[in-house]
């Protein structure tokens, strides 16, 4: 059985909860500061996208369809590659920490039935797909989200996409667009500056301790 229309859905989401239990959560245990610890869970939860059910309250502006798919026509290389410019609008104040995706699908028969793995749908083992931002984002009511997404599929495995999305105010080169990519790189040069912040810790405790 294979669905008739398919569709990828996405919206920007406040993760303040998620924050707090795994990452925040680091800056006092029991008193000892283990931020350094914070600071890697982080560096390694941007490495890749995160699976986690989230509420509809958290999403700060309505959702917005990426793409839909009519399976009973489309080639697969109509789909080699996926980009969605979209202006997201803030509907309420808060604090944006990720992209939020899902997929819906419907089978259209006797009896139309919809899949949907939205955050206001029943949860499923799917959950939903959390692309987090380098550095969270407090915006406003009214406030425009410019985003850019982008769908490739992967070379060494044609069932995987890779996923990169934009963030900016639509213009090229700016200082302040940011930019969100599944990134060893990335990885890499947060997890260092965790363990130099972590070895300064070390040495200034050192010297108080001689003192």
């Amino acid at each position: 059985m294979l669905p008739t229309i398919a569709k990828i859905i996405a919206a920007p989401a406040c993760l303040d909860q998620f924050y707090e239990d795994k990452f925040s959560f680091w800056d006092d245990v029991e008193g000892f500061d283990f931020s350094f610890l914070g600071g890697i869970s982080m560096a390694k939860s941007l490495e890749q996208p995160q699976l986690e059910c989230i509420e509809e309250s958290q999403q700060l502006s309505d959702s917005v369809e990426v793409v839909s798919i009519d399976c009973r026509t489309i080639t697969i290389d109509q789909i080699q590659e996926i980009t969605k410019s979209i202006d997201f609008s803030i509907q309420k104040d808060g604090t944006i920490h990720a992209i939020s995706l899902w997929f819906d699908v419907t089978f259209l028969g006797t009896n139309n039935v919809v899949l949907s793995t939205s955050p206001s749908a029943p949860p499923t083992h799917w959950k939903q797909t959390l692309v987090l931002l380098p550095q969270p984002l407090p915006l406003e009511i009214g406030d425009n989200l410019s985003t850019t997404i982008n769908l490739t599929v992967s070379p060494d495995h044609p069932r995987r996409y890779l996923l990169k999305i934009h963030i900016g105010n639509g213009e090229e080169n700016q200082e302040d667009d940011d930019e969100m990519v599944t990134d060893q790189d990335m990885y890499n040069k947060l997890l260092e500056a965790c363990m130099k912040n972590s070895e300064n810790d070390n040495e200034m405790n050192e010297t108080e301790s001689k003192q």
